[in-house]
């Protein structure tokens, strides 16, 4: 059984997540968008080997502190769809443009949709990618169908959804990903890049843009 412990960075409030194997002493990080050294000492404190980096979308609040993880802990770098290749590669034009500190540049395996991971040594911690295009061109999430856990990025929030106002973000596009989460079983837990965990069943309730 998978746990979460979530580290709050950046002036953004972004939820990195470090999802970890308690038995198998194994873990993944999800989104880490700064503060390298504090994740690393929580990955050390929970007595945990790094298996992955895993990024849902290209935004500097969510990738700003990846290469210095990545330089910490060798661990690949996995995520997002090619699609956000450019801001990827325009990390330090994103870090000038927010008047944020330089991070320095990576290179992700990108994924495609459908995609299956297998990280874990135990095999029924399947990872599945899901493409949510829309917050970016080429935002996914990460679906722990066994575990019934979402890692929604900016595509779903607790009642509401990312922006589409930034580069490469189109309304109509993230609408249609929103409810292709909320297609998802209604238990399925899903997990933010900002704010409060939410599930399926509530979003397809109450969120405005679940119809």
């Amino acid at each position: 059984m998978l746990k979460i412990k979530i580290i709050e960075v950046t002036p953004f409030a972004e939820n990195c997540r470090i999802l970890y194997d308690e038995q198998n002493h194994e873990a993944v990080v999800c989104d880490p968008g700064d503060a390298a050294s504090l994740i690393k000492s929580a990955l050390d404190g929970l007595g945990c080997k790094l298996k992955a980096i895993l990024i849902t979308h290209g935004h500097l609040d969510h990738i700003g502190a990846v290469a210095d993880l990545k330089e910490l802990t060798e661990a690949p770098v996995i995520g997002p769809a090619k699609d956000d290749a450019f801001l990827v590669q325009g990390i330090l034009g994103q870090s000038r443009m927010l008047g944020l500190k330089s991070c320095k540049s990576f290179s992700p395996r990108y994924v495609s949709d459908g995609e299956t991971l297998q990280l874990f040594s135990d095999p029924k911690l399947v990872i599945k990618v899901i493409a949510t295009p829309g917050h970016t061109p080429g935002g996914v999430c990460f679906y722990f169908e066994q575990e019934k856990i979402l890692l929604s990025g900016d595509t779903v929030f607790y009642g509401s959804v990312g922006r589409s106002d930034l580069p490469g973000g189109d309304e109509e596009t993230l609408i249609g990903s929103v409810r292709k989460v909320l297609s998802l079983p209604d238990d399925t837990k899903i997990c933010p890049g900002h704010g409060p965990d939410t599930t399926v069943e509530f979003e397809r309730r109450y969120n405005p843009y679940a119809e």
